[in-house]
């Protein structure tokens, strides 16, 4: 019985080892990936999607956003750049945007998914992922369900609702942190979202 007990601590701790090795390094895999590629993808996206459709793509919120604090400047790129990386607006984009979003579309829509594919423990694949990089049709059906509401809700602006802008690069942004999700945990997806944002704003 001892030994029994023992190997079940055993086996415990190897677990807890196992998932604290695939939280780090989906941290660190998120965080570099936002910051070394998710920004230009963005840009080629959005204006791929410009020459194929002809249509304006991107943030529309956040676009509008800059403009009312920039409105009729002679250097309107200083303006925006001083903007947004105004302590108020770094904020809000390099951190309680990023936490928000990814609570309310990876993470909980996550636990659904997991509940859905009869997980073991819906939580821990919260916190650690599955540490499965091959999703099933079901993950990758309801993840991009999900990750077009995110790109459309980008469209909501002061004024109302976007309805000539498309959000390209958000719905796609949306496909890879619910990927990093899945997989590692919600530290990678939100490590790679802060990143990616922080890039951003000052790449500008």
């Amino acid at each position: 019985m001892a030994r029994r007990v023992e190997n079940i601590e055993t086996y415990s701790r190897r677990g807890f080892i196992a998932l604290s090795a695939r939280t780090a390094v989906g941290i660190g895999f998120g965080a570099i990936l936002g910051e070394k590629a998710l920004v230009p993808l963005s840009l080629a996206v959005n204006e791929a999607t410009r020459t194929i459709t002809g249509s304006t793509a991107g943030n529309a919120g956040y676009v509008q956003l800059v403009k009312e604090n920039c409105p009729n400047e002679n250097d309107e790129i200083k303006c925006v750049r001083e903007y947004v990386n105004s302590t108020p607006v770094k904020v809000s984009t390099v951190v309680v945007s990023p936490f928000m979003e990814e609570a309310m579309f990876r993470a909980l829509p996550s636990m659904v998914a997991s509940i859905l594919e009869k997980s073991e423990d819906p939580i821990s694949d919260i916190i650690s992922g599955t540490g499965n990089p091959l999703l099933s049709r079901r993950e990758w059906l309801f993840g991009t369900a999900v990750s077009v509401i995110f790109g459309i809700s980008h469209n909501q602006t002061k004024t109302g609702f976007d309805t000539k802008t498309i959000p390209a690069s958000q719905t796609l942004m949306g496909i890879i942190f619910w990927y990093l999700q899945r997989v590692f945990g919600v530290g990678s997806n939100l490590a790679a979202h802060i990143a990616l944002n922080h890039k951003a704003i000052t790449s500008i």
